[in-house]
């Protein structure tokens, strides 16, 4: 549940943008957030009330997992999963450290 995380390094998130996006229960998501936030694999920035999670790339095992995660899912899979959230797309182009490798 938590992959994109892992995937999308500078993509953070909010509890309940979460629970909706994957049809949990915020409570069960909030439990899992808060297990990976004492691990130190993510980490939250508490702004009032309102709370962002995002992938804590200082640790130690992040390169590790987001290496894993990439392999796991591969660039078909990661185009396929955005071409049906956006519906018709004309162009998409491929930068960073997948247009490199």
């Amino acid at each position: 549940m938590f992959l994109n995380f892992f995937l999308n390094p500078h993509v953070s998130s909010y509890l309940r943008e979460l629970a909706a996006e994957f049809s949990e229960s915020s409570n069960g998501v909030r439990v899992e957030l808060e297990r990976l936030t004492k691990t130190g694999l993510l980490k939250k920035k508490v702004n009032g009330r309102t709370i962002k999670y995002s992938a804590n790339t200082l640790h130690p095992l992040f390169p590790e997992l987001n290496t894993i995660v990439r392999k796991y899912f591969g660039i078909d899979k990661i185009i396929d999963e955005i071409h049906s959230r956006l519906g018709n797309v004309e162009a998409a182009y491929i930068i960073g450290d997948y247009a490199r490798h």
